[in-house]
């Protein structure tokens, strides 16, 4: 369905949007084709790209942080 005036649509406590009762409901103008792809809003090949990047940043941030562990360890134990 789809509303004449789209400003008097709000969303309610879950999300969902809805209309005031005074909204004025029309078909609907979408089409529906047998066989045809949607295409997803996500390039998932960039996406598992940055999966990895985040990966290797996340290990290097846990090397350093143990490695400035170690010399705490070091400075405290009196060495």
């Amino acid at each position: 369905m789809d509303f004449a005036d789209s400003s008097k649509l709000h969303v309610d406590r879950h999300g969902n949007m809805r209309a005031d009762a005074d909204g004025i409901e029309q078909p609907a103008t979408g089409i529906v084709r047998q066989g045809m792809l949607e295409n997803a809003n996500v390039n998932a090949i960039d996406e598992m790209v940055g999966l990895i990047a985040a990966q290797r940043s996340f290990e290097s941030s846990a090397r350093l942080i143990s490695s400035i562990e170690q010399i705490m360890r070091r400075i405290t134990s009196g060495r």
